[in-house]
């Protein structure tokens, strides 16, 4: 998957500007603007990146990213720039498995031009979909120094210690914070 990420990192040829802001966490006491980041929703996968153990389900409308153990999915290529700071989504563990967690990584290319991957988060979560907590991006500060004030990144999703046979973690509606209505 590392060299996928690679490739499409360095064709990033995604659209910047232009994004409907929603506020889908406003039931959670969260009144920021968000943005659907591409297939966010998951009602297309198409160019998601996705191992063995990781699949989208549901029944076209409803759809979600589902890990197994050792599940890894790496989403589209995301155009961030400096003020886009966090990523937000609903998720869910039946894995029957208290140390059971999601992984956040940000995958971007480095100054040096190489792949580098940057775990922002380490998720537990219930079995009853909820709003994850807000991630930082931590690496959008590097499209201040892109010459179009934009970084190409990809967020992947990796799940740990799921024990039950059919357990499995489940994210959706992965959004984009914008910084603007803070």
């Amino acid at each position: 998957m590392e060299a996928s990420a690679l490739v499409r990192l360095s064709a990033a040829l995604t659209e910047c500007g232009g994004r409907a802001t929603t506020n889908p966490f406003s039931a959670w006491g969260d009144d920021a603007d968000y943005f659907l980041a591409p297939e966010g929703d998951f009602s297309s996968s198409d160019r998601w990146t996705m191992n063995d153990h990781a699949e989208v389900d549901g029944d076209g409308g409803d759809n979600a990213l589902s890990l197994q153990d050792g599940g890894d999915a790496m989403s589209p290529v995301l155009c961030v720039t400096a003020d886009l700071p966090t990523i937000r989504f609903f998720a869910r563990n039946d894995g029957g498995a208290a140390d059971s967690r999601l992984e956040v990584s940000v995958v971007y290319e480095g100054a040096d031009g190489n792949v580098k991957r940057l775990k922002v988060a380490r998720l537990r979560a219930g079995d009853d979909w909820q709003p994850a907590l807000v991630i930082p991006i931590y690496v959008n500060s590097l499209a201040a120094f892109a010459s179009d004030g934009t970084a190409p990144v990809v967020i992947q999703f990796h799940a740990t210690g799921v024990k039950a046979k059919l357990g499995r973690w489940q994210v959706d509606d992965l959004y984009v914070d914008p910084f603007k209505g803070h």
